[in-house]
């Protein structure tokens, strides 16, 4: 006879014996294939994920403003260049991982978002958000006449990407163009 149940998590002794819970998340069994508690191998799979996302920040922030720049391209016949490399937004990646900007540390993954699907019944569902949040990078034109071409862009947070171009709080608007200088001697 076969075994229907999936032998994912084994009990090595009796279960009044507390050894074979994770003593990091108390009353979860280990995985069978690595020792593991199912709460350890989300948080280690999901670091690496992460870790693969930042990994594949450069690309994915050129991708997306090249879309941009062919859209407004070709939809508003404008002429601005776009002669931008990995390299060149690699570099104005910030190391310390925070918006230059408003000094809020930027994060990927955006956790779980709602979905709602067309379904007969309808149901919701969960979807990971990547883009699109507050604390998301995005690829910034310093100057926007000047298109996207090294030396005019930044890596800042979707918020203060937002709050740029709809500020009208001049505490913010000083902020913002003090910023602008600093940026364009650096870079």
């Amino acid at each position: 006879m076969t075994n229907l149940i999936k032998d994912e998590t084994y009990f090595p002794g009796p279960p009044t014996d507390s050894t074979w819970y994770c003593p990091r998340h108390g009353c979860y069994p280990r995985l069978k294939s690595n020792d593991r508690c199912v709460v350890c191998e989300r948080e280690i799979r999901e670091t690496a994920r992460i870790a693969k996302l930042w990994d594949s920040l450069a690309k994915d922030l050129l991708r997306g403003a090249k879309k941009r720049w062919r859209a407004d391209h070709f939809a508003f016949k404008t002429n601005d260049p776009f002669i931008l490399t990995v390299k060149d937004v690699e570099e104005v990646i910030p190391a310390d991982r925070k918006c230059p900007l408003l000094g809020i540390p930027l994060q990927i993954a955006g956790g779980l978002q709602p979905v709602f699907r067309r379904t007969n019944p309808p149901i919701w569902t969960w979807r990971l958000r990547r883009w699109g949040w507050d604390f998301s990078p995005a690829l910034d034109k310093t100057i926007p006449q000047k298109g996207y071409v090294p030396g005019n862009i930044a890596v800042i947070s979707t918020l203060a990407n937002r709050i740029k171009n709809d500020a009208a709080d001049p505490e913010i608007l000083q902020r913002i163009a003090d910023w602008f200088p600093a940026h364009n001697a650096a870079g």
